[in-house]
């Protein structure tokens, strides 16, 4: 949402526009859905343009871009076809903006005014579900079952894998939930409980530990604290700290899939049966 309307992906429904009464302004459905496992990425609002990038592996991936108010076409882009589920991220480089996405074994950086490519980064894995993470001097890109978790710098054109990655870590890196970054340290989640704390200028690991659930939904920052939802219908909240500290487990008895959300100082929490907030009356 821009603050004036809300718009989301539905599938093979496809793109839609409504106004903060619900009322439907467009729909763009000339996307051909069809790919392994289903959908996964969600559209981007950047200046007058919805942003929209999915990888398919049984029908052409989609590149394109809208107009925000219209619903129509402005551009779109070519892709290798490949499984990815993540949703693209809009940054300032130097001068100008990039939309970078991960995807077929690559992240690449795109213009997204033409939807020229600008770099490509080797390394993920076929299959990318995390979304990237962007900090003050590095980017981080998470893939596949086990995939390698990269940092990268930004700013450089053409094919950037040898002069801009920074490190790698290739143990227990998240499968479907994105990591967070916090000041200098990067959390990632992976599907089996695993959850690790790097030095996110070095890679260096700080801490890893099991924890007793699988996760889907990504963790969120708050006070100094992550939360993490698990499958289970348990939250985690563990304190942003150079050594591995739990301090509360609260379970809400219904699976949880969603990344939760803060909104004026409240805790949004959507499991498979209802939607919770939670705070200070």
């Amino acid at each position: 949402t821009d603050g004036e309307r809300v718009i989301v992906f539905l599938g093979s429904s496809g793109l839609v526009c409504l106004d903060f009464a619900g009322k439907i302004q467009w729909q763009y459905n000339n996307l051909n859905i069809k790919t392994t496992h289903g959908t996964g990425s969600s559209p981007v609002i950047h200046g007058d343009l919805v942003l929209f990038f999915h990888d398919q592996n049984q029908s052409d991936s989609i590149c394109i871009a809208l107009d925000k108010k219209t619903g129509k076409e402005v551009w779109k882009q070519k892709r290798d076809k490949g499984m990815t589920w993540c949703t693209p991220v809009v940054i300032k480089v130097g001068d100008h903006d990039e939309v970078i996405f991960a995807g077929s074994g690559t992240v690449r950086g795109y213009d997204p005014a033409t939807g020229n490519e600008l770099w490509k980064l080797q390394g993920p894995t076929s299959e990318v579900v995390p979304t990237i993470v962007v900090g003050a001097e590095l980017a981080y890109s998470a893939s596949g079952r086990n995939g390698p978790t990269i940092a990268f710098r930004l700013g450089e054109k053409g094919d950037i894998t040898a002069s801009s990655t920074v490190w790698k870590s290739v143990r227990n890196g998240p499968h479907v939930p994105s990591p967070i970054l916090v000041k200098d340290k990067l959390f990632t989640f992976n599907d089996m409980g695993i959850s690790t704390c790097l030095d996110a200028t070095t890679g260096k690991l700080l801490w890893t530990e099991r924890l007793p659930d699988q996760f889907t939904a990504s963790p969120i920052e708050a006070g100094g604290f992550i939360y993490v939802s698990g499958e289970s219908g348990k939250t985690y909240v563990l304190k942003v700290s150079d050594k591995f500290e739990l301090v509360a487990t609260n379970d809400l008895g219904s699976p949880i899939l969603a990344s939760p959300a803060i909104v004026n100082g409240n805790l949004l929490l959507r499991t498979r049966d209802a939607l919770y907030c939670i705070g200070t009356k």
